[in-house]
């Protein structure tokens, strides 16, 4: 299955969790993701509520337990963007 999601490639794509003030499933899959601890905040083009700030202790996103997540393989590709948190001075 392939899914247009810009900025990332989606063939094979289960889930893209986009992080823009909800954790749901932009894949089209359905696979809609809960958080605990997690606060909307401004993205980074200042628009209020539009990103989710996790605190670094005890913040979680829980995703669906369902097959298509299931490891093959024993590899899982996770691709992960961090960046600094608001007023702080540290590279992304």
């Amino acid at each position: 299955m392939s899914v247009r999601t810009a900025g990332f490639p989606t063939d094979g794509l289960v889930a893209a969790y986009l992080m823009n003030g909800t954790a749901r499933d932009s894949s089209g899959r359905g696979h809609h993701a809960s958080t605990s601890r997690v606060t909307k905040t401004a993205n980074r083009f200042d628009t209020p509520r539009k990103a989710l700030y996790f605190n670094g202790v005890d913040s979680v996103l829980t995703i669906p337990n369902h097959r298509d997540f299931s490891v093959k393989h024993d590899r899982l590709p996770v691709h992960l963007r961090m960046g600094a948190a608001r007023g702080d001075d540290a590279e992304p």
